[in-house]
This record gives structure tokens, C-alpha cells and sequence, in this order.
């Protein structure tokens, strides 16, 4: 992910929740600016209560600062040490800390951006040199990870992978993370998912609560989740099918 993912992701939440737009302006900061720290990009207060609610919003981010205190251990040791590790992947393979690591810096795929003519014509790609691939930031949970495919399909435990596709959410949140899709229509969280099917969210994914593409794929179960820049992943064990 990079710092195009934090702008953007404020933004979002501002345009979802106006008292935050509120806030934000009051204790003078950016709307849409991406910062280097936790603290800076989602110092907010709650909405509310933990567990009670449903929001598009970085919970899954600040479980890095959570992992630091409860192991006294920064982020990136902790995950090459308890997940990375064990998986047989290598630190050039899964990294919080792109700098300290040239050989994965050498191989990332560019990050390109479509640009509609005014003109009329056709689009085209511009390639654009972004200060995430030249600067670390503080790990965020939720994001920051540089990968491989290879990697990102390690299987965990079988339990751990079962979490994947188990609803986490109480009934409550459940309805307003439904509702949530439904008034925001044009940006709905996760891999492309129509609006009408019914949805609830795990630990790590958005899941579809019934069957959305018949026999195809997409079944009840379905776990996937996807960044702006178009970082989309999807399984769906039911069909035996995984995408990224």
C-alpha cells in the first residue's frame, strides 16, 4: 500500500462522516494529507464504543501499535519473527521496511495511473515516482506491507486461515456495514461486490453472506478485500478459486 491509500483513505472517511471533517479542521490539519506516523494519520477520537458499530476506519491499523506494546516488539520484527518466519518467507519477501531492502526494492512493479485526455482521445498510462518507494513509514496494520504474490498465498494454520471466512461482527454492526454499502453506492469496501448481496467482515476480510455470481465464483463465504490503487484479493474456497 502506499500513501496514496492514506489520503485517499481520509478522505473517504471525511465524506462518511462529517463530524470528522469537522474535527480535522479544527485542530488545523489536512484533509487529504498522508503523514509518516499513526498518530498523525488517525489521531481522531472514536465514534464510538468498540464492537458496538461499524465505520470504514483503521482499526486494523493501529493493531500495529497494539502488537508493539503487548510484545515489546516493533512491527517488523514481530511479523518476521511470528508469521514470515514460520512460513518459510524471507525478509526480502514480506517487509514493512522497503529501504532496508534493495533486493526487494529492485523488483517492485511500478505504480502507474491512468490519465483521461481532454482532448477526446484515448487515455494514457503515466508512471508517476512516489515517495512511499523512497521513504518508510511508521508500519501501519492495515497496510504497508511489500510482497510477492508468491508470498501473500502462504497458507497460516489451519485455524488461523479458517478465521479468514468466520463473520466477526456483531448483528448490529453487521446491519450498518450493510447499510454503510447501500448510501455509499459508488465506493463499496472490499473487492468488487454488488451492493444487494448481503455482506458481514471477518478478521481479515469482507465476506459475502450468500452466493453472488451463481456456481462461478464469489459463493457464500466469499473473502476478499481491495486497496484503491487497485490492490484486490479474493477467495473463495467453495469454487477453489484465489485471485489476487
Amino acid at each position: 500500500m502506499s500513501d496514496i491509500y492514506f489520503r485517499t483513505a481520509q478522505a473517504l472517511r471525511t465524506v462518511t462522516f462529517p463530524l470528522l471533517l469537522q474535527y480535522r479542521q479544527n485542530q488545523g490539519l489536512e484533509i487529504d494529507q498522508g503523514y509518516d506516523t499513526l498518530d498523525k494519520n488517525f489521531g481522531f477520537p472514536l465514534f464510538f464504543d468498540p464492537g458496538t458499530d461499524w465505520a470504514y476506519g483503521p482499526g486494523l491499523d493501529w493493531s500495529a501499535r497494539l502488537i508493539l506494546r503487548a510484545s515489546g516488539m516493533p512491527t517488523e520484527e514481530f511479523m518476521q519473527k511470528n508469521l514470515a518466519g514460520p512460513l518459510g518467507i524471507n525478509t526480502d519477501d514480506m517487509t514493512f521496511e522497503l529501504q532496508k531492502h534493495p533486493n526487494t526494492q529492485a523488483r517492485r512493479g511500478d505504480m502507474t495511473f491512468r490519465v483521461d485526455a481532454k482532448d477526446g482521445t484515448a487515455a494514457s498510462l503515466e508512471y508517476r515516482d512516489e515517495e512511499y518507494w523512497h521513504k518508510d513509514n511508521e508500519p501501519h496494520g492495515g497496510q504497508g506491507i511489500y510482497t510477492t504474490p508468491v508470498a501473500y498465498k502462504k497458507n497460516p494454520e489451519a485455524r488461523t486461515c479458517d478465521l479468514l471466512f468466520e463473520p466477526a461482527l456483531t448483528p448490529l454492526a453487521e446491519k450498518d456495514l450493510n447499510d454503510y454499502c447501500q448510501k455509499f453506492r459508488d465506493w463499496v469496501p472490499g473487492s468488487p461486490i454488488p451492493v444487494e448481496v448481503k455482506k458481514s467482515h471477518s478478521v481479515g476480510g469482507l465476506l459475502t453472506l450468500e452466493d453472488c455470481d451463481g456456481d462461478r465464483w464469489h459463493r457464500k463465504g466469499n473473502s476478499s478485500w481491495g486497496g484503491l490503487p487497485n490492490i484486490i484479493w479474493n477467495v473463495d474456497r467453495e469454487a477453489g478459486i484465489c485471485s489476487l
